[in-house]
C-alpha cells in the first residue's frame, strides 16, 4: 500500500503532539472586580471559574 507523502506527513506531526495542560495567570494587584462570569463560555449563566476584571466597565453575563 502506497501513501501519499501529504498523508505521512500529517500522520508524523500527529504522532508528535503531546497533550497540553495550558492556563496562565497575570499578577494584578488591585482588581475592579472579580465575578465568576464568563460571557463567550457561558453567556447569561454563572460560570465555573473566576475572572478577575482590571479594566473597562463592560463585562457582564451577555456579550
Amino acid at each position: 500500500m502506497f501513501l501519499k507523502p501529504s498523508f505521512v506527513a500529517i500522520l508524523a506531526s500527529l504522532a508528535s503532539v503531546e497533550v497540553a495542560n495550558a492556563w496562565f495567570r497575570l499578577p494584578c494587584a488591585q482588581p475592579m472586580v472579580q465575578e465568576r462570569v464568563d460571557p463567550i463560555i457561558a453567556p447569561g449563566q454563572i460560570s465555573q471559574h473566576l475572572h478577575s476584571i482590571h479594566g473597562g466597565n463592560a463585562f457582564s453575563m451577555n456579550l
